[in-house]
């Protein structure tokens, strides 16, 4: 990475990059990145995808909404925080996600700015953040600038 680019676009590298390796493991996982694996002798057979724990350094929590519920994830990133939630059909995500990157997956995104404050650091702030930019595929669900990040959930 080009030690001389601006610190936003070093987010937005590492956050795509985030989102490409969750992607990529859901398609491989047949019940996605949660999928319990079953233990041998009593290990685990791959920490990373055990159900019930996070890896280290991550907070990752069910929230619940009205038909379904979506997961979502805290990264600490050095000074910030890399932060998402994630239904079976798109994501809600901070400022570093590059939801137009996403577009051409055909991926439902959007991104939030906060309703407070200067950033997004946790899912208080995502859930309560106001919805800045929504990709074709997001918008085509109704999700619009303007829409609470929960709101745009409900609609993933």
């Amino acid at each position: 990475m080009d030690r001389t680019a601006r610190p936003e676009m070093q987010y937005c590298a590492i956050a795509l990059s985030v989102v490409v390796i969750a992607l990529l493991i859901a398609a491989i996982l047949p019940d996605g990145i949660f999928a319990a694996s079953p233990p041998v002798n009593g290990a685990r057979t791959n920490p990373l995808i055990y159900a019930g724990d996070s890896p280290e350094g991550m907070e990752g929590i069910r929230i619940p909404l009205t038909e379904k519920e979506a997961e979502g994830f805290v990264v600490p990133l050095g000074p910030a925080n890399l932060v998402f939630a994630k239904t079976d059909i798109g994501l809600v995500g901070c400022g570093a996600f590059d939801v137009a990157a996403l577009e051409r997956f055909g991926y439902p995104a959007a991104r939030v700015r906060p309703a407070e404050g200067s950033s997004i650091r946790d899912l208080d702030d995502l859930l309560a953040g106001i919805i800045a930019v929504a990709n074709e595929p997001a918008a085509k669900r109704g999700i619009a600038p303007g829409m609470t990040g929960r709101e745009a959930l409900e609609l993933l």
